[in-house]
């Protein structure tokens, strides 16, 4: 629509001339007033080229920060994917880890049944031997003991025998005296 319209410059609106008429407009007011028209003009046409290029601009810059954010985007989607695989990656590891740790565990607590089962031999075996050692002591005590006793009994028969045969001190002296 407003391409069919004839375009005006400030400098038109300036140095356009109307022909002079009987009780006409005051040439004066008239000319003051297209001088302000003109001033307006050129104003605003300067605000609409820097408009148009503030405009031109802001386009330039939206293009950019599309291209910037379809760069994002897609970033962020390989992002996420990566986030996807490293996730699942560490899953399986994990999966992985606590495998080789059950069967680390199921092993440990095999060879310690193991030990524990030859631990437990062991020990009977020795508690087999001590009992039979301590039995044997007892019978060699018993034995002992009753040596002992026979050697006591014997020399308390002897203590006995010899105090008959050796008069005590007293009838010596006595017999000693009577011979003085």
């Amino acid at each position: 629509m407003l391409d069919n319209i004839e375009k005006i410059t400030p400098l038109d609106i300036e140095e356009k001339e109307f022909s002079r008429s009987f009780r006409g407009y005051n040439i004066d007011e008239v000319d003051d007033f297209l001088e302000k028209v003109a001033a307006n003009y050129e104003l605003l046409t300067r605000e609409n080229h820097n408009l148009k290029k503030q405009l031109e601009e802001i386009k330039s810059k939206l293009e950019e920060y599309k291209k910037d954010e379809e760069m994002f985007r897609k970033t962020l989607v390989t992002a996420q994917k990566r986030s996807e695989e490293i996730e699942r990656e560490a899953e399986k590891k994990r999966e992985l880890i606590i495998e080789r740790a059950q069967l680390e565990a199921e092993r440990i607590i095999q060879e310690a049944k193991a030990k524990a089962d030859d631990t437990l031999r062991d020990a009977e075996m020795k508690v087999l031997e001590i009992k039979t050692e301590i039995s044997r002591l007892e019978k060699e005590r018993d034995i002992f003991i009753m040596k002992m006793k026979t050697v006591i009994d014997s020399f308390v028969e002897m203590l006995d025998s010899l105090r008959k045969e050796v008069k005590e001190p007293s009838s010596i002296l006595e017999e000693n005296e009577g011979s003085i």
